[in-house]
């Protein structure tokens, strides 16, 4: 049985693995965010906007 989205999601950010996001964006997926100003289409250029916080290096 396949992992309810959210829950996968959930687990990618608990494991810090942005390779998970392949099976998560379709791809056409379109990444928006208010500091871009526009919208970034597509699964590469979402999924290197989502991988681009390390976690690692904003730890206290």
């Amino acid at each position: 049985m396949n992992q309810h989205p959210i829950e996968a999601w959930h687990q990618l950010v608990k494991s810090s693995d942005p390779s998970r996001l392949d099976s998560l964006l379709a791809e056409d997926a379109v990444f928006i965010s208010p500091i871009v100003h526009t919208p970034q289409r597509g699964k590469a250029l979402t999924k290197a906007y989502l991988s681009a916080h390390d976690p690692r290096r904003h730890s206290r």
